[in-house]
């Protein structure tokens, strides 16, 4: 936590000065304990007579790890404290094993387990890459319950947090199943931790009674037995395709502020209206892989959304993420990390563009756009074996995002056309899925990719990577019972 404590710097620091900095840290510590005060009572800085040994100190906070809700901060200045030291405590202490000897609180679980004992309704969605959760609460302090952030990946999206009308009750009773006004939270995480987290289980559960939940996406299978043995939660399986349909027409009805949006001409994302007419639209999920829906509208009598599954391709996020591990090698972090190198990169350097097979006159003999794209990596053919003199790791990440995102496209202008042929109108088309979650590049090449392709302008949802999720929620709503 502390950067004055780094070991390039320790083997100068004079004794004096190393306990000095050895506080600092301990209160650095402190500080982000603040929020359950559990772990700050264990870092007692110094005794009566002197400041205390580093040894000492990471000794109470091998005491507080059990003990607090976040137990990785703590483990952190562990291993700060440990570098600050020369080496001269313990080595044993710590560990740069994965699974080191220092028995961590899986914060993973205590969190799902908080959140079973929430109030009001739940609906999860497991997908390839993330798992996604929306919860619902009548307001007060359900959503503070839960931590912003826990275990390594895991994240409460306060800023998604939505207000939303009550729903009536199935049954048909006007009384209404939660309050007049509820709260929707926004939760999601690496399913590939979650994994982990529930193979690997640290600490004991309070299981309480069973509790129902709906699930969509391949989780709903492959979990099922971890959370009925560590937390007694009971999945109940919803189709992945109609949690997808059923999300987007919760939001429809919902109808949120500023739900909607798209970009102008200038690539400044601008708010949008529902369409007057919604149905038929297509629904270009990009997640893992990438499925494309026609969404036709409600059967009344059937009290369902009819919906197709027109296609799709194996081009998605998972495979950006894949190849983006190749390229970076171990430099590799994030996919934040990895949106930030895409932002600074410059595809021209690699893709092989229209002008540069036609000229910018053959181009407008031809009728295309001579900054279109002819052949992604194109340019580096040539390269017999010196690819990173031709382009930066950030130029090759630029090209990858834009030929992930533009294989959808392809495939969504075909699908819109032809739904255009059979309705006599162009469908709205919404793109949606985890993979655009904050992918501002990913709309705005979208965006510039319709335009040049003379289409609708296509549009865009803040909640767009927790339609399956919300799918899941709705399709508890519709249930008669209390889970």
């Amino acid at each position: 936590q502390a950067p004055f404590l780094a070991p390039a710097h320790s083997s100068l620091l004079s004794a004096a000065r190393a306990r000095r900095c050895l506080r600092l840290a301990a209160l650095g510590a402190m500080w982000n304990c603040l929020p359950c005060l559990t772990g700050a009572g264990f870092l007692r800085l110094s005794t009566k007579r002197s400041v205390r040994s580093v040894a000492a100190v990471q000794k109470d906070i091998l005491e507080a790890l059990p003990r607090c809700d976040d137990p990785e901060v703590l483990e952190d200045v562990l291993v700060q404290l440990w570098k600050a030291s020369d080496g001269r405590a313990p080595r044993r202490q710590v560990s740069d094993d994965p699974t080191p000897i220092v028995r961590r609180v899986n914060t993973v679980l205590l969190a799902l387990n908080k959140v079973k004992e929430l109030p009001g309704r739940i609906g999860l969605d497991i997908g390839g890459t993330l798992a996604k959760m929306v919860y619902m609460s009548s307001g007060g302090d359900d959503e503070g319950s839960l931590p912003e952030r826990f275990g390594k990946s895991g994240r409460r999206h306060s800023g998604l947090a939505l207000v939303i009308p009550g729903h009536a009750d199935p049954e048909g009773d006007d009384s209404p199943v939660l309050p007049r006004m509820c709260q929707l939270h926004f939760v999601s995480g690496e399913t590939e931790r979650l994994r982990r987290a529930l193979e690997n289980p640290t600490n004991a559960l309070s299981t309480g009674e069973t509790r129902k939940i709906v699930v969509s996406g391949g989780g709903a299978h492959r979990f099922a037995d971890a959370f009925k043995t560590l937390l007694n939660v009971d999945f109940v399986p919803f189709q992945e395709m109609e949690s997808l349909v059923q999300g987007l027409e919760f939001l429809h009805d919902s109808a949120p502020r500023g739900e909607v949006f798209t970009y102008d001409d200038n690539g400044d994302e601008i708010s949008a209206d529902w369409p007057n007419e919604c149905f038929p639209c297509l629904l270009v999920n990009i997640g893992s892989g990438v499925s494309i829906l026609r969404i036709d509208g409600r059967d009344v009598p059937k009290g369902k959304c009819r919906y197709s599954r027109l296609g799709g391709t194996a081009c998605g996020g998972a495979t950006f993420l894949g190849l983006m591990q190749f390229i970076l090698g171990d430099e590799s972090e994030s996919y934040e990390h990895a949106l930030e190198l895409v932002a600074k990169g410059d595809v021209t350097r690699v893709n092989t563009l229209v002008q540069d097979i036609y000229g910018v006159n053959g181009c407008e003999n031809l009728g295309l756009p001579p900054q279109m794209n002819a052949a992604y990596f194109g340019k580096l053919v040539g390269a017999h074996g010196h690819i990173w003199d031709r382009a930066s790791k950030e130029d090759m990440a630029a090209a990858l995002m834009t030929m992930v995102v533009q294989e959808s496209v392809v495939l969504a202008r075909a699908f819109s056309m032809a739904t255009e042929a059979e309705f006599g109108r162009p469908p709205p088309v919404f793109f949606v899925g985890g993979f655009l979650a904050g992918n501002v590049y990913a709309h705005k090449t979208i965006s510039r990719t319709f335009s040049r392709l003379k289409l609708n302008a296509p549009l865009f949802l803040k909640h767009a990577d927790f339609l399956g999720a919300m799918g899941a929620l709705s399709k508890s709503l519709d249930t008669g019972e209390s889970w």
